[in-house]
Parts: C-alpha cells; structure tokens; sequence
C-alpha cells in the first residue's frame, strides 16, 4: 500500500516552504527599496515623478507584493483587453492602471470576485479603475467591430 498521506503532506511541506521563501525574498526587496529611498532621496523623488507616483505611492507600489498585477491582468483579460497591446499602445493609460491598481484598498475583494465571478459586474461598484477599464473595453469592442465590418468575406 502506497504511503499516499505521507506524500501530499510532504508535497504541501514544499508548497508552504516556497510560499514562505517567496514572502521572505519580497521583504528583502522592500527593505532594499526602502534602503535606497532613505539614501538617495533626490534619485527616488525623480524616479516616483518619471512614473507619476509621489514617494510614499512609490514605496506602498514597491512593497505591495505581484498580487494586483495578477488582478489587474485577470480583470482586463474578462474584459476582453490584452494587457500587453494596452501597454504598447496606450502607455499612459496601462501607467495609470498600474498605479491605482497597486495602490487600491480592495485587492482581497477583487480577487474573490474575479475567482467566484469574473464576468459579473459588481467590480464595478468598489473598482477605482472602472472608469478607465470600461472606456478601454468600449474602445476596443468598437476596434474589433470596424476591423470585422471592414474585412472582405470568405
């Protein structure tokens, strides 16, 4: 009989393990960024304004962990956008995304509703990004239909 208990628990062993060693390497970087924002101040301040951030919103963004960027991507992928070619074509719009994404109070919200939901529109009633996904998601419903009415039949 295979000892199949005993695998699963070591295999969550392991889970836990690099769960703990990825929160570990993401305060390390925190501590890093903070390091550098208390020695060279006048270097932070410019790199927050070239990202149109204040130092705190640098410092909360920096430290903030890849969670929101998974959000912002699973909400703009039910949306029917393509973060990438929101990147590349509209930078300034991705720039302000990004940033109040990372800054937002409702991460925990917002992936639940995404996981149970993620074509229901009640992200829309806390999402300070709603305005701007929407615009995006019109925009381009409206691109893929001049492209479709503007191809030749097969």
């Amino acid at each position: 009989m295979r000892d199949t208990y005993g695998a699963h628990f070591r295999s969550m062993t392991g889970t836990f393990r690099r769960a703990v060693a990825g929160i570990w390497r993401c305060q390390q970087e925190a501590r890093k960024f903070t390091d550098f924002v208390w020695r060279y101040p006048n270097d932070a301040d410019r790199v927050a304004h070239d990202l149109g951030l204040t130092v705190p919103e640098l410092m909360h963004v920096s430290t903030a962990g890849g969670t929101w960027r998974r959000l912002l991507s699973g909400r703009m992928s039910a949306l029917g956008l393509d973060p990438k070619i929101i990147d590349a074509k509209r930078s300034e719009h991705a720039r302000d995304l990004t940033r109040i994404c990372a800054l937002c109070d409702s991460k925990a919200r917002c992936a639940r509703d995404l996981r149970r939901q993620p074509g229901s529109g009640i992200w829309r009633t806390y999402c300070p990004n709603e305005s701007t996904l929407n615009s995006l998601a019109r925009e381009n419903a409206v691109d893929h239909m001049l492209k479709t009415i503007g191809s030749p039949a097969h």
